[in-house]
């Protein structure tokens, strides 16, 4: 359809018909009750563009902006979404563009089809954004105008009516600030928002949250303290107890004050019936001995009877499932507890099965599902739900009747507290390299994107199956330079990036596309492989002391960096914080070659301080009203410190080059 009505508009265009070729793009710009109607617009965009028609592709941008159904599909025009083809239009042709959104915003109001919902939000968002201006006005100040005028007209639409109406702080703005103080404790009022989005079931948002909640605790620990005790007090999720009271263990003295004004709430914890909790509450009691230990009930390590177990028991679908499940979410954590209790794992089964059949297991999974999965888009979301939950749950309180297990086998134990701190600290769900990669997110640096369909069909590579190949190779000195202040003039040494594309029909994953750069020792010629330009990567190499194994003269023929996918040493933490679908990393000769050991988490450093450094990027991001938006992009990239490239380039006895790869694959 690209094609057919692109090649028609273009026949217009070039012979001067550009009033019948706008009237085509209006006439396509119609109501639209198919939802790839916005696609077509852009797609033509992009072909007008390519060939020179400005003015018309800056209509077509703007129609695109126009079409676009907002907050998943119930608000007018885009606004957030398709951002981006309004921006381009006002690049194109300011002028048009105004004139394209005022004809459509009063078209809409005055005969909408579908009401006029969203269109000053959508305005709004398109000002304060600086998609689109209006000179000599500047942008920020129009959005801010639109704002006032809208909360005048709710307030009209909406007028008070009883006191209850009226809130408690009401807000007047003053003309100037005279510097008197706000209502309220505004210090604590915002660390309290920043705190309470760890309770949201979105991993990302939890990440974000935590990443937040550690800067708040070391550098305003009085201002988050009241907010860390209400959170404390108030969350029922064990696994988000669990990386709370981590964070403030990992911290130290330097946030005494907070955990000062936690003892109530830590100590609450630490008599509780989850016993990686209460454990971690009880290191940051200030006065443990006096708190009496957490109850211990032995049942559910017990042996089941006789009479009452099956010959069949996780054999079933539904026990497959449920063994797949405990495996993913705890896996690594159970079998290293299993040889500290034996039996453990066998009564973690048989609390879940018991557990997540249930009607309010069911329930809650169902709600949490429609709350952040869209129905006709089969993307999972990135949440961490009821079922995690109950998994998680049902770890800690099975395990806290292992005190009392042993005690009843007669295996007894002369210091019980320092078992269950034994115990709970093997099923602890370390939260550090989760929040070491949030850390690392960095804007995303200027790399050519992976390919979409179009691109690839174009170079005549099939859309079937899964091809691979070397696009390109370049010396090690053309490495790309970081753009940024933080790091200035460091190199791009590697970089791997994934790119989601989704199917018009089903509005799941139709395509992936990645897209490999990475050094290694190899001749020019060598343009045939389309094998990854990488090692078999592991995590550890960011964190492993130095070894005692002398550096090579030469790399022995591998690449110098290598891929991770498994990420075996982050062991159960996919399914809880979450974690990146890969991370490059550093190999043995490279950190060897030069001199590096582990610095500030996912860096490397030498005598003169940083030196190797991982930084990781989402973007392109999918969102709806009716679930968790998600990247369709993300990548990571090794950077280094410019003085070492010279400093590579010498220890090896061939030419380092960079190798550029592209990886297409088909998704199921």
């Amino acid at each position: 359809m690209t094609d057919l009505v692109g090649d028609g508009l273009l026949n217009l265009a070039t012979r001067g018909q550009i009033d019948e070729a706008a009237q085509v793009l209006r006439a396509i710009a119609g109501p639209f009750d198919f939802r790839d109607g916005p696609l077509l617009l852009r797609r033509l965009a992009d072909k007008l563009r390519q060939n020179g028609h400005d003015a018309l592709a800056a209509e077509a941008y703007a129609l695109t902006w126009v079409r676009t159904r907002g907050q998943g599909g119930w608000l007018n025009f885009g606004g957030e979404t398709a951002l981006d083809a309004l921006r381009t239009a006002a690049q194109l042709d300011r002028t048009l563009t105004h004139r394209v959104i005022t004809e459509e915003a009063e078209a809409v109001v005055s005969a909408g089809r579908y009401g006029t919902h969203g269109i000053t939000q959508a305005l709004i968002f398109a000002f304060a954004q600086q998609a689109f201006g209006l000179p000599p006005n500047d942008s920020l100040d129009l959005a801010f105008a639109l704002w006032d005028e809208a909360a005048t007209v709710i307030e009209i639409r909406a007028p008070r009516v009883h006191d209850s109406d009226d809130p408690q702080h009401p807000y007047r703005a003053p003309d100037n600030d005279d510097g008197t103080p706000v209502p309220g404790d505004l210090d604590h009022a915002f660390a309290t928002a920043a705190l309470a989005a760890v309770a949201h079931a979105d991993r990302e948002g939890k990440r974000r949250a935590m990443v937040a909640t550690r800067s708040l605790v070391t550098l305003r620990p009085e201002a988050t303290a009241p907010a860390m005790a209400l959170g404390l007090e108030q969350l029922s999720d064990p696994a988000t107890l669990m990386w709370l009271l981590c964070l403030l263990q990992e911290q130290g003295s330097q946030v005494q004050p907070v955990v000062d004004r936690c003892q109530d709430a830590l100590e609450k914890l630490a008599r509780g019936p989850l016993l990686t909790v209460r454990a971690l509450a009880r290191r940051l009691l200030t006065d443990a001995a006096s708190v009496p230990m957490g109850a211990s009930d032995p049942a559910g390590l017990n042996l089941p009877s006789r009479l009452w177990t099956s010959a069949a028991q996780g054999d079933s679908p539904r026990d497959r499932v449920v063994n797949g499940m405990v495996g993913e979410v705890a896996g690594a954590r159970l079998n290293e507890a299993e040889h500290l209790q034996p039996g453990l794992i066998r009564a973690v089964l048989a609390r879940v099965r018991r557990e997540v059949y249930t009607e309010r297991t069911i329930e809650r999974n169902k709600a949490q599902s429609r709350a952040n999965r869209s129905v006709d888009e089969g993307e999972l979301p990135d949440a961490y739900l009821a079922i995690e939950e109950t998994i998680e749950e049902a770890i800690q309180a099975v395990a806290a009747g292992s005190r009392a297990h042993r005690l009843s086998q007669g295996l007894g134990l002369s210091d019980p507290t320092a078992w269950e701190d034994q115990l709970a600290t093997v099923l602890t769900d370390d939260p550090c390299i989760p929040l070491a990669f949030e850390e690392a997110r960095w804007p995303r640096p200027d790399l050519p994107l992976p390919p979409g369909p179009d691109d690839l069909a174009s170079q005549d590579t099939p859309l079937t199956g899964t091809t691979a190949e070397t696009i390109s190779t370049r010396p090690l000195t053309q490495a790309a330079i970081l753009t940024g202040q933080t790091l200035p003039d460091w190199r791009i040494l590697a970089s791997a990036e994934e790119r989601k594309f989704l199917s018009p029909q089903t509005r799941t994953t139709g395509l992936i596309v990645v897209n490999f750069s990475g050094p290694e020792v190899t001749d020019y010629g060598n343009h045939n492989s389309g094998a990854p330009p990488f090692a078999d990567g592991d995590i550890e190499e960011w964190i492993r002391p130095p070894g005692h194994h002398p550096a090579a003269d030469t790399p022995p023929g591998i690449p110098l960096l290598g891929l991770d996918r498994a990420m075996t040493a982050a062991a159960d933490a996919a399914q809880g914080l979450g974690l990146p679908g890969f991370a490059l990393t550093p190999t043995p000769w490279l950190r060897t070659a030069l001199r590096l050991r582990p610095g500030a988490p996912l860096t490397l450093e030498d005598d003169r301080g940083p030196a190797l450094r991982l930084i990781c990027w989402r973007t392109e991001y999918e969102r709806s009203a009716y679930r968790l938006s998600w990247p369709r992009t993300t990548g990571c990239a090794v950077v280094i410190r410019p003085d070492l490239l010279d400093i590579l380039s010498e220890l090896a006895s061939t030419p380092i080059v960079t190798r550029d790869v592209v990886i297409q694959l088909e998704a199921d």
